[in-house]
């Protein structure tokens, strides 16, 4: 049986290079008019000495056999060699073999039919077709050969005949048992799951032994497409799959050569007339390994539709107005209850599949809206969507005729807030007269709340009128909340909602210092953390489900605590009042003890859907906060009283005092309230609300102006006695009546802003400044800051100037008047939403009307990343912000800085054109520069220590192209000190490897080794799976143009050719180097061209997968042991090899990898650290180049390491001892400004070289000490 499965797999083979072979392009050297011959032969007359006409049974779509063939052209037949003319009682046939050129197959008669679907995956592009649906035309088995398609060689067709056996002979042995299954089922993510919840379907024995196993699928009809990923018996591997159905169009598809890992998407599988469609799926293994498939065995899974709704909506046929019902409607619950007053309700049914028809009670409906006439007591309605023979799913709809009463309700105290609900959340209203309607035997929902008390919380079900009355208990004693000051306790800085702060905020960004930063949460993720509040000295952060409490002064994180659930990517912070913390959570408000962070309680929202992402306001006892919803279902907008209720337990379920779920949904819609009412926008929807701030309740409904679903995201802002908000596409402002409503007869035209906006206005001085998104306002066609004005007296707005900005400004200002009786100016701070995350600073007073030569980007941080983060502030002027990195920071001002830097000589240019802030610089001069004039000007007071010496100007000579020295500042007990590069022509100022194109998820390749601008050679090693890597240069200058350039192993590209870079919506531009299949590393050149294109310089990145290259790590620690003479080398490597290396002065240029690897200074290694003895070192500093080569010859980039001078403490000559004469050595150096070691110099150990180490030096000298 064996042999004979070999045989049967040498006979598909062959097919299937027939078949390839039909439509395989010309070979090289082949011409369209070659021609060949097609022949059929066979052994009859050699075996019986009797002729056979091979043709006579042919059935040759172009004439009689043998015939001539075009190569390449269109090549159809069928030939039918079992009804040949011979003698059938002597002779049988045994076997058929097609040659095509010179590859032969043989096909062992009475074998299963060799197909095309078997057979391709095996036989490369021998044999093909031109269409799938050609592939049914290719096949050879015991009666018939049929071929379809193009050829290009001979192609012969033998028939062996045989002589009958006689009757004597042993019978055949048994057949071996058939293969065990190959598959156990399929996993399909598209069918609807099994009653279990499965989406795992398992092969049953086929009821007719047609096929290996059968499984049934049920659809819903919408679904376009059919998803089948093979289950495995077991652990087999290299499964082939085939799978073939006819198409609900009547085409025949096909789908071969597919992995048993998989999932393959099939269209149109299902039926229009919803009748079953079989898919059949041919497994195929080569178990043996010797090339032929052994195990061919064939499985159908049964593809059933099933009908649903997909909507329900039921209306009262008195008033049409909507009746609710319970539970929400979903395709697959299918039983339903409502109770109206009404006499009839019309049933409105939404079909998912318009061929489906609706059938009410057994009878098909007309339309899709029923008149359901109802009996007293309860109606029941079965309906389902009806498509043919499919599976239909049946509804059944209860509905109860009830009858209503008046519901009147007192509570003890008087003033406590009772609220009733049905059974979906929806809030009853009173009537005038402050009744409830309800209806009999239906279930209410009631709450009863006041602060200081137990709330209550229950369900009524009435047969009849009954007054109903409520007492509350005073609430439980518990623990003194602490009542801490607060520098910024919620979103906004004040009760008003405007962020207005006195503290002295810093305002010059080269006084910038970077207070601490620490990172809380995941990397662009829902725990990268929310804007910061700031009470009692300490910063509230909410990340993931813990609160941290960090301190203001250093960072420290001093406590933390579970949250009962997380915020997710809610920026919104916490709220503090009153000794507790409230946090917005998602569908949760939690309050905790501000002091300890133990649960007091926790609220859930009835409708647990929807996230929370809007401020929490507090007042006089309560919070007001708003939860998100959708387009067309309104969220709750609720009150709770903020008593402890059980001090006992920490996570006590808060009953709301009320709920309005008329209103929409709220994304970043902070309230403002005074002593009646509660004022605030929605997001969904464009109103402006004005509620009773006692029960909830509506009193007045404004349209604004704005997007439908993204109307307004603003807070509402109290400035002069008015309100101020934002929509998304206008400034509004109200006046208020004496009663504290909107005065809506004395209105205010609204702004428009000519761009979307999200913020909340910060409003000072009858100034307002708000940030806007791309588009055209005020003279900026861009992202930008809008100032504007306010009159005093009418509330008129109009626009005084913008300033433009690298991204849209989503976030909201923070305003400093600490420095307006000195200077007259205040300074607004907003976050740019952009992939830098900047930050810029508007200085401004009354009457400017363009903007100050110092307003603009005012930092940058050092991990960018997009925000919707607000600056805060607290009383030392200390601002906070984040942004998705999930970094936290703290600036606050320095009056220690470097008011001013200059460099002359080389054309060179520090930090791109102007100085930026921070402590790393880069100057860039011409090639060819052999030093810098460098001159500093410190802040007020500040004494300056210049690359070792007491000066503030000095000449920087470059090695190599290049020169690092420092800046040291200092005034009384501070010091700063700044670093500076200086690299020749244009330059990067970064250059990251990324997995991603997208910035925002993108996880980072750290070169080796790390990036600086002056190093121009770098490797990334890529997982060995990757198949491509991102790459994002940045150049120093932003004029400068950087071109990225294939060299080798690079996909699709030579030698040459350049890479284009994309820009990405996430924020930057990368190129993408696709890795070659067949080198083991991609290597990429990035030339940077100065504007004029006089200059360039050039990057080398070398590009590797898995552990395909050479890489040492230089960690600290790299050279240890110092002498005089001699020093160890402790290097990691990753693979076997040797490591050269030279050793050059720290003047000396730089020697290249020819020269390093040239040398005799060389050492084995093995992979791991290796340690190794350096000898005949000078005394001072030096220099190590070094790159390691591995045993198949690749090498290494060259890397360089500081060798540290060995020279001890005050020997300045370096003659190993110290004496007088180092003494005078060292005061010369004072005395003219030259440059001295620390290390040998600083006697006192204060950092610097002055004349006090001189002294300290003689009088060591002096005394014998040293």
């Amino acid at each position: 049986m064996k042999r004979t499965r070999r045989l049967m797999s040498l006979l598909m083979s062959l097919v299937m290079m027939v078949s390839l072979l039909l439509a395989t392009p010309l070979a090289a050297g082949a011409t369209g008019e070659a021609e060949y011959a097609f022949t059929v032969t066979s052994n009859y007359q050699e075996l019986s000495g009797n002729a056979l006409d091979l043709t006579a049974s042919s059935a040759m779509k172009y004439g009689k056999l043998p015939t001539t063939y075009t190569a390449g052209g269109k090549f159809d037949f069928e030939y039918s060699y079992s009804k040949l003319a011979y003698d059938s009682e002597k002779y049988e046939i045994s076997k058929a073999e097609l040659t095509i050129g010179d590859k032969t197959y043989t096909y062992t008669y009475g074998d299963a039919k060799a197909t095309a679907s078997v057979l391709m995956p095996y036989f490369g592009t021998s044999l093909i077709t031109a269409a799938p649906s050609f592939y049914n035309y290719n096949f050879i088995d015991s009666t018939e050969l049929s071929m379809s398609g193009k050829v290009y060689a001979n192609v012969n067709f033998h028939i062996t005949f045989a002589e009958k056996s006689g009757g004597g002979e042993e019978p055949d042995p048994e057949p071996e048992p058939p293969a065990a299954p190959l598959l156990k089922g399929i996993v399909s993510t598209t069918a609807l799951p099994d009653s279990e919840g499965n989406t795992q379907f398992d092969f049953t024995e086929a009821s007719d032994g047609s096929v290996c196993g059968e499984a049934t699928i049920v659809m819903e009809t919408t679904n376009a497409y059919t998803r089948i990923l093979p289950v495995v018996d077991g652990d087999t591997t290299g499964i082939k799959l085939a799978y073939s159905y006819t198409q609900n169009t009547g085409a025949a598809y096909s789908a071969a050569n597919q992995s048993q890992t998989t999932t393959v998407s099939l269209g149109n599988v299902q039926n229009t007339d919803g009748t079953v469609n079989d898919i059949t799926m041919t497994a195929t293994l080569d178990s043996d390994g010797d090339g032929t498939v052994d195990i061919s065995q064939d499985y159908v899974v049964h593809v059933q539709q099933m009908t649903r709704l997909s909507g329900l909506k039921l209306t009262n046929h008195s008033d049409g107005s909507a009746l609710t019902y319970t539970p929400v409607f979903a395709a697959g619950t299918t039983e339903y209850k409502a109770s109206t007053l009404d006499h009839a309700v019309d049933v409105t049914f939404t079909n998912s599949d318009a061929g489906q028809t609706v059938y009410v009670n057994g009878e098909e409906i007309e339309g899709s809206t029923y008149a359901w006439e109802l009996s007293e007591g309860e109606n029941t309605l079965v309906f389902k969507a009806v498509k043919g023979d499919a599976f239909q799913t049946e509804y059944t709809l209860k509905v109860a005729n009830a009858k209503n009463f008046d519901l009147h309700v007192s509570t003890d105290p008087s003033d406590a807030v009772f609220t009733l609900y049905d059974v979906l959340g929806n809030r009853i209203w009173p009537d005038e007269n402050g009744a409830y309607q309800i209806m009999t035997l239906t279930d209410y929902k009631y709450n009863v709340s006041k602060y200081g008390y137990v709330g209550q919380t229950g369900t009524l079900n009435l047969a009849k009128a009954q007054d109903q009355s409520f007492t509350l208990e005073k609430a439980p004693e518990s623990s003194p909340l602490p009542q801490l000051s607060s520098d910024y306790p919620s979103f906004r800085a004040s009760a008003d909602n405007n962020s207005v702060v006195s503290s002295k905020t810093v305002n010059n960004r080269d006084a910038i210092e970077v207070k601490w930063e620490q990172q809380i949460g995941d990397y662009v993720s829902p725990t990268s953390g929310c804007i910061p509040i700031i009470v009692d000295d300490k910063a509230y952060v909410m990340s993931g489900t813990t609160l941290y409490m960090y301190s203001t002064e250093t960072g420290e994180m001093l406590k933390s605590a579970e949250m009962a659930d997380e915020p997710g990517f809610n920026l919104m912070p916490a709220t503090y009042a009153d000794g507790m913390i409230f946090l917005p959570l998602n569908g949760v408000i939690q309050c905790m003890n501000a002091e300890t962070l133990e649960s007091l309680w926790v609220y859930h929202d009835p409708k647990p859907n929807y996230s929370h992402s809007s401020p929490i306001r507090y007042d006089d006892g309560y919070i007001y906060v708003g939860f998100i919803g959708t387009t067309s279902t309104h969220a709750n907008f609720v009150c709770l009283s903020v008593t402890d209720e059980d001090p006992s337990n920490p996570l006590e379920e808060k009953v709301p005092t009320w709920i309005n779920d008329t209103m929409g949904g709220f994304k970043w819609n902070g309230a403002w309230t005074n002593d009646n009412y509660v004022f605030v926008t929605n997001f969904y929807g464009q109103y402006f609300y004005c509620l009773d701030k006692q029960t909830g309740e509506t009193v007045q409904q404004v349209s604004v102006q704005g997007s439908q679903n993204s109307c307004s995201a603003s807070s509402i802002v109290y400035y002069g006695g008015r309100l101020y908000f934002t929509t998304s596409s206008h400034l509004y402002s109200f006046n208020l009546t004496e009663d504290g409503k909107l005065d809506l007869e004395n209105t205010i035209e609204p702004l428009a802003l000519g761009a979307q906006c999200t913020g909340t206005p910060v409003i000072y001085n009858n100034r307002f400044y708000i940030g806007l998104s791309s588009g055209k306002t005020f003279g900026v066609e861009s992202y930008a800051i809008l100032v504007g004005d306010i009159d005093p007296d009418t509330g008129a707005l109009s626009g005084a100037y913008a300033v433009p900005t690298d991204g849209y400004v989503q976030t909201s200002g923070l305003l400093s008047n600490g420095y307006e009786e000195e200077t007259g100016y205040v300074y607004v701070y907003f976050a740019a939403n952009s992939g830098k995350g900047n930050i810029y600073m508007i200085k401004d007073k009354a009457g400017m009307t363009e903007a100050d030569p110092e307003s603009g980007l005012f930092y940058h941080p050092a991990h960018p990343q997009y925000t919707l983060g607000s600056v805060v502030a607290d009383s030392k002027g200390n601002m906070y912000f984040k942004n998705d990195s999930a970094w936290q920071w703290c600036l606050t001002r320095s009056d220690l800085y470097i008011d001013k830097a200059e460099a002359e000589g080389g054309n060179a240019v520090i930090d791109g054109g102007s100085l930026q802030s921070g402590e790393n610089h880069t100057i860039q001069v011409d090639p060819g520069t052999e030093s810098i004039t460098f001159r500093v000007t410190p802040s007020a007071g500040a004494e300056v220590i210049l690359d070792g010496a007491y000066t503030k100007e000095k000449e920087i000579q470059l090695t190599d192209g290049e020169a690092e020295f420092k800046v040291r500042l200092e005034k009384g007990d501070n010091t700063k000190i700044y670093t500076f590069r200086v690299v020749s022509g244009p330059v990067l100022s970064n250059l990251q490897f990324s997995t991603s194109e997208n910035k925002n998820i993108a996880t980072f390749i750290t070169p080796s080794p790390e990036f600086t601008p002056g190093v121009k050679t770098y490797t990334a090693g890529y997982s060995t799976t990757a198949s491509k890597a991102y790459l994002v240069p940045t150049a120093k200058n932003s004029t400068d143009t950087v071109t990225c350039t294939a060299i080798s192993g690079v996909a699709s590209k030579s030698e040459g050719d350049v890479i284009t870079g994309t820009s990405h919506w996430s924020g930057w531009t990368y190129y993408l180097v696709g890795f070659d299949a067949a080198a083991t590393s991609a290597r990429v050149n990035f030339t940077v061209t100065s504007e004029d294109g006089g200059q360039s310089s050039e990057y080398e990145v070398i590009l590797y997968r898995g552990d395909t290259f050479p890489v040492i790590t230089v960690d600290d620690g790299v050279i240890s042991e110092r002498t005089a003479d001699s020093a160890k080398l402790n290097a990691t490597v990753n693979k076997d090899g040797e490591i050269y290396y030279l050793i050059r002065s720290a003047e000396e240029a730089a020697p290249t990898a020819e020269e390093i690897l040239a040398g005799d200074h060389k050492f084995a290694v093995a992979a791991g650290l290796n340690t190794a003895d350096l000898t005949g070192l000078a005394a001072g500093k030096q220099k190590l180049y070094m790159a390691l080569k591995d045993a198949a010859g690749e090498t290494s980039v060259v890397y360089q390491v500081e060798i540290p001078t060995s020279r001890k403490l005050g020997d300045l000559n370096g003659d190993g001892k110290v004496t007088n004469a180092d003494v005078s050595q060292l005061l010369d150096k004072v005395t003219a400004g030259a440059s001295v070691e620390l290390e040998t110099g600083d006697l006192n150990g204060d950092g610097k070289i002055t004349n006090a180490d001189v002294s300290r030096l003689l009088d060591l000298v002096t005394a014998g000490q040293i």
